[in-house]
């Protein structure tokens, strides 16, 4: 069987590296996989020649793992533009409903090896070998930490990982527009942004 390499979408800051660099180790063989992506052209009818793995994660978590990366004087607007954009390609995918797409939650993957290879395998109804699964639970582990991460991960920097990839957006206040009093955005855009985030939250079954 001939395997080719999906295309690998997430959200921004949703654990694609991470499943980018397990694939890319995995079909090595057949050239790995060139890039991940956090955008798409929908408008794109080849879009689905290939199989597409996309990740998602409780978007707020999204917003302030992002801004954290970025350091806080990065503009919030911007990174809710960036997020939103990604969410959009994301509901694209997943209404077209169809085999060629694997979704991949961030709660449910991260550190849990044993899961993604079962739902790659599935998803390709192919067994990888157990060689490679082992090298990538020895050196794709997280407790291994980022100084060393970054050596074996393709465009995985130092600070890439923030609180062992656990953030926890209700620990922090900054992150939603509508509790930043005084902040450059009119209140329309506040609002129709807050109310994007909630549809798109609703939508992939997060409490809201």
């Amino acid at each position: 069987m001939t395997l080719n390499p999906p295309i690998v979408f997430g959200v921004p800051r949703s654990g694609s590296t991470f499943i980018f660099n397990i694939i890319d180790k995995l079909f090595e063989d057949v050239g790995g996989v060139d890039s991940q992506v956090h955008t798409l052209d929908i408008k794109d009818k080849s879009l689905l020649n290939n199989k597409v793995i996309a990740t998602y994660r409780d978007f707020r978590n999204c917003i302030v793992s992002y801004r954290k990366l970025q350091h806080t004087n990065t503009k919030l607007i911007y990174i809710y533009y960036k997020i939103l954009n990604s969410l959009t390609c994301l509901e694209y995918l997943k209404e077209l409903s169809n085999d060629k797409v694997l979704f991949l939650k961030y709660e449910d993957f991260f550190q849990n090896f044993d899961y993604i290879f079962e739902k790659l395998e599935d998803f390709y109804n192919y067994e990888f070998s157990s060689e490679k699964k082992e090298w990538i639970i020895e050196n794709f582990n997280i407790e291994n930490g980022n100084n060393n991460l970054h050596k074996v991960m393709k465009g995985f920097n130092k600070h890439h990982i923030q609180n062992g990839g656990k953030t926890n957006w209700k620990d922090y206040e900054d992150w939603n527009l509508l509790n930043l009093e005084g902040y450059p955005v009119d209140i329309k855009t506040k609002l129709d942004f807050t109310a994007a985030l909630k549809y798109h939250l609703k939508l992939w079954e997060y409490e809201v």
